[in-house]
């Protein structure tokens, strides 16, 4: 049996993806299904650390200066779809810049304790 786990950070999902592998063989899957979801639990039952936290806050960060710095090449297609889901789910449209410069003034007073609060 097989185990792998991996991590990444995705500021547009809005977590750190954790993504678990297991391969074995034919007649180990019963053995092997319960340990991934063993370690399914206790990824969900560990919280948030401040470590995560900050990673988190980094891709956010790096995600939005990326399409802050891409503001000017977005198809207007995609721009209208954006405004169009924007206005129907009654969200604030700025623009890429516009977001990017928000994003900057209030990322560092996210607590750990809120970010506990919603894991």
């Amino acid at each position: 049996m097989n185990l792998h786990s991996t991590r990444s950070d995705s500021g547009r999902e809005g977590c750190t993806v954790s993504t678990l592998t297991v391969v074995c063989e034919p007649q180990d899957w019963e053995r092997s299904t319960r340990l991934a979801l063993t370690e399914a639990k206790r990824l969900a039952m560990g919280g948030v650390t401040p470590g995560e936290l900050e990673r988190y806050r980094e891709a956010l960060l790096r995600d939005s200066e990326q399409l802050a710095e891409q503001s000017g090449t977005v198809p207007s297609v995609d721009n209208l779809d954006f405004v169009m889901e924007s206005d129907a789910l009654g969200h604030t449209v700025m623009d890429q810049v516009q977001g990017h410069e928000a994003l900057l003034k209030v990322a560092h007073l996210v607590t750990i304790e809120e970010a506990r609060a919603y894991s």
